[in-house]
């Protein structure tokens, strides 16, 4: 993910990343090298490592009954919100050039207030948008789901599979 930041103000607060993406950018081949860097596009590049997987087996005993699905996580205070982000995201400095992009070699250890504040708004607006879901009839919540999956349908490698019901699994029925 990116996210722009003004050059001067990252160059405040990580002088030797800056200097780190800039060094980098002169010592390479790109046509770009000469360029003044107050010119180029700089910003943060971000990336978060997403937790928690469900095997294929315990997904198929999920379907077919025999196990629950997990519970939602409540949500949780914003600072611990933060603080997970903070111990999952990896942040580096980085410019873009025309088409190109270098980052630092080292990683921003503290999340900067730009993705905290952003993290937050999405956070707000996803806690908006399933009030506004919860607020549906069935009527309008199928509507709603019918013209997403329409839409969806045009975009190239999108498969929609549509399972019948299954009857309810009796003892013995299906070995995993």
């Amino acid at each position: 993910m990116w996210v722009d930041v003004d050059y001067k103000i990252l160059e405040d607060r990580h002088p030797s990343l800056v200097e780190n993406v800039i060094s980098k950018v002169k010592k390479g081949r790109s046509k770009h090298k000469n360029v003044d860097p107050h010119l180029w596009h700089w910003g943060y590049s971000w990336s978060l490592q997403i937790g928690g997987m469900i095997s294929g087996p315990d997904m198929m005993q999920m379907i077919a009954g025999q196990k629950p699905f997990p519970e939602p996580e409540p949500a949780k205070p914003d600072a611990e919100d933060l603080a997970d982000y903070e111990r999952r995201a990896t942040i580096v400095v980085a410019a873009k050039i025309g088409k190109s992009e270098w980052g630092s070699t080292e990683r921003v250890l503290k999340l900067p207030p730009e993705i905290a504040d952003g993290i937050i708004r999405q956070k707000r607006e996803q806690e908006a948008e399933q009030k506004r879901i919860a607020g549906l009839t069935p009527a309008e919540r199928h509507q709603e789901e019918t013209e997403i999956l329409r839409q969806l349908g045009r975009s190239p490698g999108f498969v929609r599979l549509e399972m019948p019901p299954r009857p309810p699994l009796r003892e013995g029925d299906f070995q995993l």
